[in-house]
């Protein structure tokens, strides 16, 4: 096992440029945490509001991108392979003001191109996801 901040959400995805299965987790301390099946750390997803951390609740991936619901109602999108480390974190790269509540979960279907958000503003949502570049 490994110890840090509390966790609030894990998801096994396979990556979309090495093929391997890799875990991400999620944690109070607005981070994600990308990790290889062994247990070694790969990169570090953070998500900061000023000074105090914005927790995430849910996240999915389909290898390339991660996409986390957090504690303010936004959805955040970062690139997968984002931070080599702790020392080298990524920020997110789109924001969308989705709920306005926390966003409880997240379901990305199959194809890649729906996301489904469920928020605690009773609300649940459909999004079309577009490739970008």
């Amino acid at each position: 096992g490994r110890r840090g901040p509390a966790a609030t959400c894990v998801r096994w995805a396979t990556s979309s440029s090495s093929g391997e299965v890799e875990l991400f987790t999620a944690a109070v301390d607005g981070c994600m945490r990308r990790f290889e099946e062994g247990g070694a750390c790969l990169s570090r997803l953070c998500l900061r509001r000023a000074f105090e951390p914005v927790g995430i609740r849910s996240i999915v991936t389909d290898g390339a991108v991660v996409i986390g619901g957090c504690d303010d109602g936004s959805i955040r999108v970062w690139a997968a392979a984002a931070g080599d480390d702790d020392d080298d974190a990524q920020e997110f790269f789109v924001k969308e003001d989705a709920h306005a509540d926390a966003v409880n979960c997240l379901f990305m279907a199959r194809n890649g191109r729906v996301l489904v958000s469920g928020g605690g503003d009773n609300c649940v949502r459909i999004w079309s996801i577009h490739p970008m570049g």
